[in-house]
């Protein structure tokens, strides 16, 4: 069995034990959008974020869904690259899904203390592209010659009442943190934030 295929085959299977039929609909507490800056001067916005707090039953969750196709999502530069969508999102992506190299943190307050999270992807598939056809002209319509994770969603850990925050971790760094706040049955996302490499972080090649 190809890569291509354990990758798709996988997502099935995520995605069925996440939205498996539940006893009641979930509430939607708070919803925020937002861009993943890349850790670049000038930053560019590379992938699109959408949080939502949400109650499941009796426990209150985070939601984060990162994507390489969004409205606001910058281009790979060159011929190839339309607005919209940002195929080297999708390949980091698939990277760290392949490489087990990503994972959902929570932390309640001061503490140090983790609460892990899970994750799925979402939505699998080609991203839009320009391409040149044989006689000169410009394809406006064509996608990647390539498939993989566009979107991945991620969910943290049930979030007692309090001031949190969450970590997507790639590669062992905190990469994107989003601050909520739950009081009673009410919640709310306080920031979204895009964490850059620390500069203490030695990265080898």
């Amino acid at each position: 069995m190809n890569g291509r295929v354990r990758v798709g085959l996988c997502a099935i299977v995520a995605l069925a034990a996440w939205f498996a039929p539940r006893g009641e609909r979930d509430s939607v507490l708070d919803r925020r959008d937002g861009c993943y800056l890349e850790d670049a001067a000038p930053a560019r916005r590379v992938a699109g974020i959408r949080c939502e707090l949400v109650r499941e039953r009796e426990a209150v969750r985070l939601r984060i869904a990162i994507s390489a196709e969004a409205e606001d999502v910058e281009a790979m530069p060159g011929l190839e690259g339309v607005r919209g969508a940002n195929t080297r999102t999708m390949e980091e992506l698939a990277r760290l899904l392949h490489g087990d190299a990503l994972r959902v943190a929570t932390r309640a307050g001061v503490s140090a203390h983790e609460m892990p999270g899970t994750f799925a992807v979402t939505r699998h598939g080609s991203l839009p592209a320009r391409r040149i056809r044989a006689d000169g002209s410009l394809d406006l319509a064509a996608h990647t010659d390539f498939e993989g994770p566009i979107e991945v969603t991620c969910k943290s850990a049930p979030l007692p009442p309090g001031e949190h925050d969450t970590y997507v971790v790639a590669d062992g760094l905190p990469r994107l943190r989003v601050a909520t706040a739950i009081a009673g049955r009410a919640g709310r996302i306080v920031a979204i934030e895009s964490l850059g490499e620390p500069r203490s972080f030695a990265r080898h090649p």
